[in-house]
């Protein structure tokens, strides 16, 4: 188990905005976590919660020898790079996937999770494959890899609204309310 956390603790070295002995020396560390994903991370009862914001705690903590303060900072989705780039925070912990792109922008460590693009819809909407939002609304999350798909590939989608979304409970309210179809 040390092997696995030494392995990732190193990993997630590559995305610090200061350089660890900058960090070390301050004994605080900034940790972006998102506010809107679970269970990986949210904000319940004012305090974070999910895995990412354990996983964030016990790098801050390992980092800083168990002598420092790990600061969680509440990041959206399209502020994760901004943040990063501008020294808000030193490090993020968070579903963050790996484009060609974003490795441009910031270092990336080894992934710790397999996700996957995928659409939900009302099951009595037969929507059931991409062709089928043909003249239909999506609900995309602004700075998100599902907004980059969709905004790389215009030309396929020309028929398709995107209406956005601030977060995932945005998302899925706009759902229900009718204002998207998946």
């Amino acid at each position: 188990m040390k092997r696995i956390f030494f392995i990732i603790l190193f990993g997630f070295c590559a995305l610090f905005a200061r350089n660890l002995e900058e960090i070390k020396s301050s004994n605080e560390i900034k940790i972006g976590v998102r506010t809107d994903f679970p269970p990986f991370s949210q904000i319940k009862d004012g305090e974070f919660t999910g895995f990412e914001v354990e996983l964030a705690k016990a790098i801050g903590n390992k980092i800083l020898d168990n002598k420092g303060k790990v600061v969680l900072v509440g990041v959206e989705a399209k502020d994760r790079i901004p943040m990063l780039k501008n020294d808000q925070i030193d490090l993020m912990v968070a579903n963050f996937t790996m484009t060609d792109e974003r490795k441009k922008a910031v270092d990336f460590s080894f992934p710790y999770l397999l996700d996957f693009m995928g659409i939900l819809a009302p099951s009595n909407s037969h929507l059931n494959k991409l062709s089928s939002f043909n003249g239909k609304k999506l609900l995309v999350i602004p700075g998100t890899t599902s907004d980059e798909f969709l905004k790389d590939n215009k030309t396929k989608f020309k028929n398709i609204e995107v209406v956005s979304c601030e977060n995932l409970y945005d998302c899925l309210t706009k759902l229900k309310n009718n204002e998207g179809d998946g």
